[in-house]
């Protein structure tokens, strides 16, 4: 799962760089890799397996990790599954959300604007 999760940020910077989009807000629940993103001495026991996401993130200012808790995710939970129950080969990625997935994007982005909900 660890590995999984580490080709999964692999592969979300290696689009950002092919999309040459410079300002990335990167949103994820796996705290460990997001710190050791942001402070890789401290975490010596993962550096080589996030050694590859430095060395794409380098040389890009404006891209940045955070945290974001599971229930705020479900849009990309749902993405994630469409994709491989329906088997998709190739990306969909696009700068906006899917059409019928805008209604999730905009409660997750109520949650994060009012975490009491």
């Amino acid at each position: 799962m660890f590995e999984a999760k580490i080709l999964s940020w692999e592969w979300a910077l290696k689009s950002m760089n092919s999309l040459h989009m410079e300002k990335v807000t990167f949103a994820a629940s796996t705290m460990n890799i997001i710190k050791a993103i942001h402070k890789p001495t401290e975490w010596p026991l993962i550096l080589s397996h996030i050694a590859p996401l430095l060395v794409l993130g380098s040389g890009k200012q404006d891209w940045f990790v955070l945290f974001e808790p599971t229930k705020c995710n479900t849009g990309a939970f749902f993405i994630a599954k469409s994709v491989t129950l329906d088997l998709r080969l190739s990306s969909y990625v696009a700068r906006h959300a899917p059409r019928w997935l805008a209604g999730f994007f905009e409660h997750e982005k109520s949650l994060l604007l009012n975490p009491s909900i």
